[in-house]
């Protein structure tokens, strides 16, 4: 009886709860910007703690994420629900986006507020392909963040069905539209966030704005959650390994390059991969690598540049991981980095492979050569060129001994010369 009694006053509470919002003096704001992740948990949650101590207090949350990671972005909307401060989100600047991930942090906001030129949406698990996830699966994570998004939107009393429908059909909405399907509270233009903010909560006095920074785990944690900078320290490391096989000795390559796999290695634990998408990239290196020892005139290199491609595009492919994938621009940085090396080392072996060889009296021909003797009426004799004597024919009667001539061609072991 005394637990329905607690919870009942709870309900009738919370309409109340910033009842005396305008006495709001200060906001500490913090600047998300790429994959959510739990270090970006623990910088907003950190910051919501902090601001929480004081009951004059808010928090301001800029947003421009593409997507991040389930489990982070269900704690970080735990963490703003269950805030004692108001908390603002503010999808910024003109162009930004609070895709996926994002568009439940926007929703859970106490005042969700978008610039001008920004959207939010796209909120389907899906894989890092772009294509749905299959079987059971899909069901299981389909419909856990289904619930999560309308919880987030029974909460904040959003449009449900518009709100759901982020998840389900993969809906994106510009920040008007999004206005209008009540799905956040405000839109602004010029940055006039501030301004919007004291009108909300009725705010009369001026409000001293905090930034708070991420500690430097927290930015180390960003950093390596980024897809594109793990991609890159893969190939930067396989890159540097080849080096040090190549010139062996100095080991600076060799440890270059094992401290990136070691860093690739820590931000694979950070937002997960896709053991197969890993082999595939591996395979592709490999088969590159048997390239330079096998001439398969590009039948290897080909089949390499398929693998790399698949890899990428699969390697963030998990159910824990919504809107994560590895830039496009990237990937085509790599591959053509990639095609540009076979090419180069194909149009080296075709060369090689029709090119004359220059080995024992071929490698004389063109060269200058002195004349020991000559019978003309045979049309042959002896010539002397890098210490040794060849024999030589020649349709030019008026050479003599001592006449320095020039090998124009070669017949077995007879040079062919000429005056």
């Amino acid at each position: 009886m005394i637990k329905k009694i607690l919870l009942m006053l709870a309900v009738i509470l919370i309409p109340f709860k910033f009842v005396f919002a305008e006495n709001i003096s200060k906001a500490y704001e913090i600047n998300i910007k790429g994959i959510i992740t739990n270090g970006t948990y623990e910088y907003i949650k950190s910051t919501v703690d902090n601001a929480s101590k004081d009951n004059s207090s808010m928090v301001i949350i800029k947003l421009n994420t593409p997507g991040g990671l389930l489990d982070s972005t269900r704690d970080i909307v735990t963490s703003i629900l269950s805030s004692t401060v108001p908390v603002v989100v503010y999808v910024s600047p003109s162009g930004a986006r609070a895709a996926s991930a994002g568009a439940f942090i926007l929703l859970a906001a106490n005042y969700a507020i978008m610039e001008d030129g920004t959207n939010v949406g796209a909120a389907h698990p899906v894989s890092s392909s772009g294509e749905d996830i299959d079987g059971t699966m899909q069901e299981k994570v389909v419909n856990d963040t289904v619930a999560l998004m309308q919880s987030i939107a029974e909460k904040r009393d959003r449009n449900l069905d518009v709100a759901t429908s982020m998840v389900i059909d993969s809906k994106s909405f510009t920040a008007s539209e999004a206005f209008k399907n009540n799905i956040i509270d405000s839109v602004i233009v010029d940055g006039m966030y501030i301004e919007s903010i004291k009108k909300h909560f009725n705010i009369t006095n001026e409000i001293e704005i905090i930034k708070v920074e991420m500690t430097t785990l927290q930015k180390f944690v960003s950093f390596l959650a980024n897809p594109n900078i793990l991609v890159a320290l893969f190939f930067f490391g396989i890159l540097m390994i080849g080096l040090e096989l190549k010139a062996p000795g100095t080991f600076i390559f060799l440890g270059i390059g094992i401290a990136s796999l070691i860093f690739f290695a820590v931000g694979s634990n950070i937002i997960s991969i896709n053991i197969f998408g890993l082999l595939l990239m591996i395979f592709g290196v490999f088969l590159l690598i048997l390239e330079l020892f096998i001439v398969s005139f590009g039948v290897l290199s080909i089949a390499a540049i398929i693998s790399m491609v698949v890899g990428l595009l699969m390697l963030f492919d998990g159910e824990n991981n919504m809107g994560i994938s590895v830039s496009y621009t990237l990937i085509f940085f790599i591959i053509g980095s990639f095609a540009a090396i076979v090419l180069l080392i194909g149009r080296l072996l075709l060369s090689d492979f029709r090119r004359k060889s220059v080995s024992g009296g071929d490698a004389l021909i063109d060269q200058h050569a002195e004349v020991l003797e000559f019978d003309t009426k045979k049309s042959k004799g002896k010539i002397f060129i890098n210490g040794e004597i060849w024999n030589f024919i020649s349709d030019d009667n008026s050479i003599i001994e001592g006449d320095t001539v020039t090998i124009i061609g070669r017949d077995n072991l007879t040079f062919k010369v000429k005056k």
